[in-house]
């Protein structure tokens, strides 16, 4: 975002060669093409000279009248300064040789005084600068999925709500819990104990009887493994830092494989984890194959006595299986035709 120029108000200066140079990518750049500017007020002899942000382009080379770099400006120039361009002495031409100083005694400028009338009395970035010491800017009609945070107008944006605190009274303030590189520990969310204190020094064991963890920061090393595991959920509320290189698991566990393509047994779905649910039945016929790829299941759920419709086109499945659920019964029936409804 540039507030303070559009397009008619770009600066770009071109840089003539009376040879060619070499056109390498560390060659044209800012580390050996540089602008820079001097404060007339501060120093007023120019002895120091600040980099700025640029751009620069190989526009011709080889040609009969040398060569031509484009140096643009990236954002605004400061206001009332001296402007130079200096040319690095490992600057090189085509076939490698460097100047034996750095050369920055020409294509000297200096920069209006004042800005765009628009923009007057505004501070000097190229940036919305906003430092919260009033509710000007503050859109208390925004939709957010997450509270709004405490926007007072007293130079501070603050969060709305409190963490909560440990029920423990004696956990330390810098209890911080880290997990290490290459290791993997498992909290139980029905019970357990976690050890830890200041830059993760086990120097205190918080109980955690319902699989909340209070710490200060919060590391899990490259590597590392945190898991999540019991019937409760699970949470950590960490007042610091949270550093995560590592993974944090929360998901439920691998059933059985089945195997064969037909079985006589079912495969029951694996227990979930944290409160979730077991995951569905494979193979749930007992006297017959299981479903082949060929054939097309449409299920259509309601929660009043309603009909349903599946159609499956014959030239894509051989049978359909069409099941209405409604909020007290189950219909299911199976037919080769093209369409299928229930009363």
């Amino acid at each position: 975002m540039n507030l303070y120029s559009g397009g008619d108000q770009t600066l770009d200066i071109i840089l003539a060669f009376d040879q060619p140079v070499n056109p390498a990518d560390e060659n044209i750049g800012a580390g050996r093409l540089r602008l820079q500017f001097s404060d007339p007020v501060s120093d007023p002899n120019a002895l120091v000279w600040t980099d700025l942000p640029t751009e620069a382009t190989l526009e011709e080379n080889c040609t009969e009248y040398g060569a031509r770099v484009r140096i643009t400006p990236v954002g605004i120039l400061p206001p009332d300064v001296r402007v130079r361009v200096q040319i690095a002495s490992t600057f090189e031409d085509i076939v490698g040789d460097q100047n034996t100083l750095a050369v920055s005694d020409f294509s000297r400028f200096r920069t209006n005084v004042d800005l765009d009338p628009a923009f007057a009395g505004q501070a000097l970035v190229d940036e919305v600068l906003e430092q919260f010491d009033d509710t000007k800017r503050f859109d208390d009609t925004a939709i957010l999925p997450v509270p709004l945070a405490r926007w007072e107008g007293n130079g501070e944006l603050a969060h709305s709500f409190e963490f909560p605190k440990s029920p423990d009274p004696l956990l330390p303030a810098d209890f911080d819990w880290v997990i290490e590189t290459n290791t993997t520990e498992v909290l139980n969310t029905n019970g357990d104990v976690v050890a830890g204190g200041p830059g993760g020094a086990n120097s205190y064991n918080q109980d955690v009887p319902n699989g909340v963890v209070y710490c200060r920061d919060l590391t899990v090393e490259i590597g590392a493994t945190l898991r999540f595991e019991g019937t409760n959920p699970g949470a950590i509320y960490a007042t610091g830092t949270v550093i995560v290189r590592g993974l944090i698991l929360a998901n439920g566990f691998d059933a059985a494989d089945q195997s064969a393509l037909s079985s006589s047994a079912p495969i029951v779905g694996a227990p979930g984890n944290l409160g979730g649910g077991r995951g569905g039945t494979a193979s749930p016929r007992r006297s017959s194959p299981s479903p082949t790829p060929s054939a097309a299941r449409v299920s259509v759920r309601s929660s009043c006595r309603t009909s349903a419709v599946a159609a499956v086109s014959r030239a894509t499945a051989t049978r359909a299986t069409a099941s209405s659920r409604t909020s007290g019964s189950v219909a299911s029936a199976e037919a080769a035709a093209a369409s299928l409804s229930t009363p």
